[in-house]
């Protein structure tokens, strides 16, 4: 993953000497800054950097629903226009010569046919605004505490506000649930977030949908390049008769590695093409 790099100006003394009074007033402002602050500007600069989805290559294992259980080991192509997935190996273990043809094959449908792409954009569009709509809800919903340093990471850890009443199932389930996030404090980027329901969440009194106690997640995030953040890792567990993310499956594991960023404008084809390589 891309390490943080701090360019240095005029001479090593020079140097130093402006990197302690930054740190200094790094840490003057955590100390002024209180949690609700960081969180509002987090939610301010992730709001911002969404608009924009450069394409990227990298690679994907991931254990969930949508893999049947197996590890699935694949190179996807991330673009604006949604992403292109290509099966390599299963269970640690390469295709054999039909199946990999056939997963090629697929693969090279996708560039004269995007009908599948777009149903995929759709969904991530989908669950984008619903994703932001919760991050909204995040200043009046919940109480924020910090909690630690961990390097250039501040943690936060959050509870249900008692005064905020949700209005929906999916901010009822939010609302529920308790956990900590991992903020760049220097860029108020996200890091890591995660999160457990503490008690079972119903609607409908149980019968339309019921997540129960103990269900969880965890997303962490790498700074790729500069001021480009991408999901490393991510696990779910939501445990009950319903689940509101379309995209995102019960049981699931994932890492992504490898990431390369792709020339802007890169078209299907063309990502297609360097899939196939």
């Amino acid at each position: 993953m891309k390490v943080w790099f701090v360019k240095f100006a005029a001479c090593f003394t020079l140097s130093v000497a402006m990197a302690g009074t930054a740190q200094a007033a790094d840490q003057m402002l955590r100390v002024q800054t209180t949690p609700m602050e960081v969180i509002v500007a987090l939610i301010s600069k992730e709001s911002a950097a969404s608009k924009a989805r450069p394409a990227y290559l990298y690679t994907s294992y991931e254990r969930s629903d949508r893999t049947n259980g197996r590890l699935w080991k694949e190179r996807v192509a991330d673009l604006p226009e949604g992403r292109i997935r290509m099966l390599v190996e299963e269970d640690g273990r390469p295709l054999d010569a039909c199946r990999q043809q056939a997963e090629r094959e697929r693969v090279k449908q996708i560039a004269g046919d995007s009908e599948a792409l777009q149903k995929d954009a759709h969904a991530q569009q989908e669950d984008s605004q619903r994703a932001q709509r919760m991050l909204d809800l995040l200043p009046k919903a919940f109480l924020f505490e910090r909690v630690g340093q961990e390097g250039r990471y501040t943690r936060i850890a959050y509870r249900p506000n008692p005064e905020y009443t949700p209005k929906s199932f999916e901010e009822r389930v939010m609302h529920a649930m308790h956990g900590t996030v991992l903020v760049d404090e220097r860029e108020f980027r996200l890091h890591q977030l995660e999160g457990r329901l503490e008690k079972d969440v119903s609607f409908g009194m149980g019968l339309l949908a019921t997540l129960r106690s103990g269900s969880s997640f965890s997303t962490i995030r790498e700074e790729v390049a500069p001021s480009i953040w991408k999901i490393a890792k991510m696990q779910t567990r939501f445990d009950g008769r319903a689940i509101f993310f379309k995209t995102i499956n019960r049981q699931q594991q994932s890492e992504h590695s490898e990431f390369k960023a792709l020339p802007e404008g890169t078209t299907i084809t063309q990502a297609v093409e360097l899939l196939l390589q």
